[in-house]
């Protein structure tokens, strides 16, 4: 399916937000999806989320959330030691300033339901999306291999918010050999789905690692994990969503 991709400038309380833009074939209107990206910005791997998500049906709307201390555009290696600085900014109610105003541009937009919005997130954008989940009256979230939902991290401002059970159908993905999310902490957040909406709930990968859904970091990839998981997420988009 074709699909049209740009970008889009939005407006936050932080001031002006740049977000890359995935429109779905169909000019009927369509479910719109946050995209939450990945510390290293709205870079290859994020963009072709939303592609996917956009040959699927959907209008995705990707949000630079470094937008307050990086250029437009600006992505990052792979190396946490440069993002550090950037991600070391957010709070929680950032990440939520942000989040809504990217919500809003979606109900805003003519080629969007706005009444079927949703959010899928990867790592700290898991992190976002759980956020999102919980405050921005959306239909449907996916996060995958959210960091930080249940421990605080060393050297962030970015609260745990595992308390705060999501208030919309939420599935998490995790990686059975992922390191940083340790199975007590997949544990917890399984509890906080079951005060969820009904079809919340965890799926564990057991070869996957942190990353899995990621394919240009290979010594992350799983490409099995990430085909299944993407399948259940647009499954799981089409029930919630339409």
């Amino acid at each position: 399916m074709a699909v049209q991709e740009g970008t889009l400038e939005i407006e936050t309380k932080s001031g002006p937000m740049r977000c890359y833009l995935a429109l779905p074939e169909r000019k009927d209107p369509a479910p719109g999806v946050i995209v939450a990206q990945e510390v290293f910005g709205v870079n290859h791997a994020i963009q072709e989320a939303a592609l996917r998500l956009a040959r699927a049906g959907y209008v995705a709307l990707a949000p630079e959330l470094f937008h307050r201390s990086a250029a437009p555009g600006q992505t990052f290696p792979y190396d946490f030691t440069v993002v550090q600085p950037h991600f070391a900014q957010l709070t929680n109610e950032l990440v939520l300033e942000d989040l809504t105003a990217a919500r809003d541009a979606l109900a805003g937009h003519p080629r969007v339901r706005k009444d079927k919005l949703g959010v899928v997130g990867f790592c700290a954008g898991g992190f976002a999306a759980w956020l999102a989940a919980g405050k921005l009256g959306l239909q449907a979230a996916a996060p995958f291999y959210a960091g930080g939902l249940v421990r605080l991290r060393p050297g962030l401002k970015l609260q745990p918010p595992v308390a705060q059970a999501p208030t919309c159908p939420t599935l998490c993905f995790f990686g059975g050999k992922d390191q940083s999310i340790p199975p007590g902490d997949i544990a917890a957040i399984g509890e906080a789905l079951s005060r969820a909406p009904e079809g919340s709930e965890v799926a564990v990968y057991p070869e996957a690692a942190h990353a899995f859904a990621n394919a240009d970091r290979p010594a992350n990839y799983h490409h099995d994990s990430a085909e299944a998981a993407w399948t259940r997420t647009l499954a799981f988009l089409g029930a919630h969503l339409g």
